[in-house]
């Protein structure tokens, strides 16, 4: 499924915010979802039908922090469609309102 992926690309050496990269990734499963945040998935709504994932242990785990969608994020976080009770690929019109929302 097509998701909308930003990843942190170094860690701060005086606690500030990391530089990150956003990147259209084609994601095939739960467990490749889980793979890129890097443990258990916290889901936020971000607009309706559109959720962002992030790891749900990210700031005790001292991931790095980036700026998601105008909030500090830890470690990577994935912009994914939802169709309850799953997880769906993004349209091409989400697709770049999310890399919108992202810059």
């Amino acid at each position: 499924m097509i998701c909308v992926v930003r990843r942190p690309l170094w860690r701060p050496t005086r606690g500030g915010l990391a530089e990150s990269r956003t990147t259209v990734d084609d994601v095939r499963d739960f467990e490749a979802m889980q793979a890129i945040v890097g443990g258990y998935v916290e889901r936020i709504g971000v607009w309706p039908g559109v959720c962002l994932l992030v790891n749900e242990d990210g700031a005790a785990l001292d991931l790095e922090q980036h700026l998601v969608g105008g909030r500090v994020i830890h470690g990577a976080a994935i912009v994914v469609g939802e169709a309850p009770p799953e997880f769906r690929g993004l349209t091409p019109a989400e697709v770049e309102r999310a890399q919108r929302w992202l810059a």
